[in-house]
Protein backbone atom coordinates (compact mmCIF):
# COMPACT_ATOMS: atom_id res chain seq x y z
CA UNK A 1 0.00 0.00 0.00
CA UNK A 2 1.18 3.54 -0.72
CA UNK A 3 1.13 6.39 1.77
CA UNK A 4 -2.26 7.43 0.38
CA UNK A 5 -3.71 4.02 1.12
CA UNK A 6 -3.99 3.07 -2.56
CA UNK A 7 -2.76 -0.34 -3.53
CA UNK A 8 0.55 -0.32 -5.38
CA UNK A 9 0.49 -1.34 -9.02
CA UNK A 10 3.40 -3.19 -10.51
CA UNK A 11 4.68 -1.29 -13.56
CA UNK A 12 4.51 -2.99 -16.92
CA UNK A 13 7.78 -3.66 -18.75
CA UNK A 14 7.24 -0.51 -20.80
CA UNK A 15 6.65 1.61 -17.64
CA UNK A 16 9.81 0.25 -16.07
CA UNK A 17 11.81 1.19 -19.19
CA UNK A 18 12.13 4.82 -18.11
CA UNK A 19 12.69 7.75 -20.44
CA UNK A 20 10.03 10.09 -21.82
CA UNK A 21 6.49 8.83 -22.09
CA UNK A 22 6.43 5.07 -21.83
CA UNK A 23 10.14 4.49 -22.33
CA UNK A 24 11.69 2.06 -24.74
CA UNK A 25 9.44 0.12 -27.07
CA UNK A 26 9.89 -3.52 -26.30
CA UNK A 27 8.66 -6.69 -27.93
CA UNK A 28 4.91 -7.32 -27.70
CA UNK A 29 3.76 -9.46 -24.81
CA UNK A 30 2.12 -12.67 -26.03
CA UNK A 31 -1.51 -13.20 -24.99
CA UNK A 32 -2.31 -15.56 -22.15
CA UNK A 33 -3.09 -19.05 -23.48
CA UNK A 34 -6.19 -19.44 -21.34
CA UNK A 35 -8.28 -17.08 -19.28
CA UNK A 36 -9.36 -18.10 -15.77
CA UNK A 37 -13.06 -17.74 -14.98
CA UNK A 38 -14.27 -14.35 -13.81
CA UNK A 39 -15.01 -13.91 -10.13
CA UNK A 40 -18.30 -12.33 -8.99
CA UNK A 41 -17.30 -8.64 -9.01
CA UNK A 42 -15.19 -9.07 -12.13
CA UNK A 43 -18.19 -10.51 -13.97
CA UNK A 44 -20.17 -7.39 -13.06
CA UNK A 45 -17.26 -5.22 -14.24
CA UNK A 46 -17.21 -7.12 -17.55
CA UNK A 47 -20.90 -6.20 -18.08
CA UNK A 48 -20.21 -2.56 -17.16
CA UNK A 49 -17.34 -2.47 -19.68
CA UNK A 50 -19.62 -3.94 -22.36
CA UNK A 51 -22.17 -1.17 -21.69
CA UNK A 52 -19.38 1.46 -21.78
CA UNK A 53 -18.19 0.04 -25.10
CA UNK A 54 -21.72 0.35 -26.54
CA UNK A 55 -21.91 3.95 -25.32
CA UNK A 56 -18.56 4.80 -26.93
CA UNK A 57 -19.63 3.20 -30.21
CA UNK A 58 -22.86 5.22 -30.21
CA UNK A 59 -21.03 8.55 -29.84
CA UNK A 60 -20.03 10.25 -33.09
CA UNK A 61 -17.90 12.73 -31.16
CA UNK A 62 -15.92 9.97 -29.44
CA UNK A 63 -15.45 8.16 -32.75
CA UNK A 64 -13.92 11.35 -34.21
CA UNK A 65 -11.64 11.60 -31.18
CA UNK A 66 -10.55 7.98 -31.60
CA UNK A 67 -9.93 8.33 -35.36
CA UNK A 68 -6.19 8.87 -34.91
CA UNK A 69 -5.76 7.34 -31.46
CA UNK A 70 -4.87 3.65 -31.71
CA UNK A 71 -4.07 2.49 -28.19
CA UNK A 72 -4.25 -0.55 -25.95
CA UNK A 73 -5.54 0.26 -22.45
CA UNK A 74 -5.10 -2.19 -19.59
CA UNK A 75 -7.54 -1.97 -16.69
CA UNK A 76 -5.87 -3.69 -13.73
CA UNK A 77 -8.20 -4.83 -10.98
CA UNK A 78 -6.28 -4.67 -7.70
CA UNK A 79 -5.67 -8.24 -6.57
CA UNK A 80 -7.52 -9.58 -9.61
CA UNK A 81 -7.25 -9.83 -13.34
CA UNK A 82 -6.89 -7.28 -16.10
CA UNK A 83 -9.33 -6.20 -18.77
CA UNK A 84 -8.24 -4.60 -22.04
CA UNK A 85 -9.80 -1.91 -24.21
CA UNK A 86 -8.33 -1.22 -27.64
CA UNK A 87 -9.06 1.76 -29.85
CA UNK A 88 -8.30 1.23 -33.50
CA UNK A 89 -9.25 3.15 -36.62
CA UNK A 90 -11.85 5.34 -34.94
CA UNK A 91 -13.54 2.51 -33.08
CA UNK A 92 -13.34 1.05 -29.61
CA UNK A 93 -13.08 -2.72 -29.88
CA UNK A 94 -15.07 -4.85 -27.40
CA UNK A 95 -13.39 -5.33 -23.99
CA UNK A 96 -11.33 -8.51 -23.55
CA UNK A 97 -9.45 -10.32 -20.78
CA UNK A 98 -6.39 -10.98 -22.98
CA UNK A 99 -4.54 -8.83 -25.47
CA UNK A 100 -1.61 -8.97 -27.81
CA UNK A 101 1.04 -6.33 -27.26
CA UNK A 102 2.06 -4.08 -24.42
CA UNK A 103 -0.51 -1.54 -23.23
CA UNK A 104 0.31 2.13 -23.81
CA UNK A 105 -1.99 3.05 -20.93
CA UNK A 106 -2.45 1.23 -17.63
CA UNK A 107 -5.27 2.13 -15.25
CA UNK A 108 -5.36 0.38 -11.90
CA UNK A 109 -7.91 0.40 -9.10
CA UNK A 110 -10.19 -1.76 -6.98
CA UNK A 111 -12.93 -3.47 -8.96
CA UNK A 112 -15.63 -1.27 -7.38
CA UNK A 113 -13.78 1.91 -8.41
CA UNK A 114 -13.37 0.74 -12.01
CA UNK A 115 -17.02 -0.30 -12.07
CA UNK A 116 -18.06 3.16 -10.79
CA UNK A 117 -15.88 4.97 -13.34
CA UNK A 118 -17.01 2.97 -16.36
CA UNK A 119 -20.69 3.13 -15.35
CA UNK A 120 -20.50 6.91 -14.97
CA UNK A 121 -21.17 6.87 -11.21
CA UNK A 122 -17.65 7.96 -10.21
CA UNK A 123 -15.63 10.81 -11.68
CA UNK A 124 -12.21 9.37 -12.62
CA UNK A 125 -10.43 12.66 -11.85
CA UNK A 126 -11.89 12.61 -8.33
CA UNK A 127 -10.90 8.95 -7.88
CA UNK A 128 -7.37 9.77 -9.04
CA UNK A 129 -7.07 12.76 -6.69
CA UNK A 130 -8.41 10.63 -3.81
CA UNK A 131 -5.75 7.96 -4.45
CA UNK A 132 -8.30 5.35 -5.53
CA UNK A 133 -7.08 5.22 -9.13
CA UNK A 134 -3.63 5.06 -10.67
CA UNK A 135 -3.04 5.83 -14.33
CA UNK A 136 0.16 5.41 -16.33
CA UNK A 137 0.62 6.80 -19.82
CA UNK A 138 1.67 9.85 -21.75
CA UNK A 139 0.15 13.26 -21.06
CA UNK A 140 -1.49 13.18 -24.49
CA UNK A 141 -3.14 9.85 -23.66
CA UNK A 142 -4.39 11.25 -20.34
CA UNK A 143 -5.94 14.19 -22.20
CA UNK A 144 -7.67 11.86 -24.67
CA UNK A 145 -9.06 9.75 -21.80
CA UNK A 146 -10.29 12.93 -20.08
CA UNK A 147 -11.99 14.02 -23.30
CA UNK A 148 -13.71 10.62 -23.69
CA UNK A 149 -15.02 10.88 -20.12
CA UNK A 150 -16.27 14.40 -20.80
CA UNK A 151 -18.03 13.36 -24.00
CA UNK A 152 -19.58 10.20 -22.53
CA UNK A 153 -20.45 11.28 -18.97
CA UNK A 154 -20.30 15.09 -19.09
CA UNK A 155 -17.58 15.56 -16.43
Amino acid sequence: MSETGAAAITPSPREAGGGPGWGAHDAPTPPLPTSPPLRGGEEVLAHVLDAFHARVQASTAVKKLLARWDRLVELRVTGGRSFFLRSKGGAMLPPTTTAEGTPEIVIGAEESVLRGIFSGDLNPARAHLDGQLQAFGSQKDHLVLDAIVLLIWGY
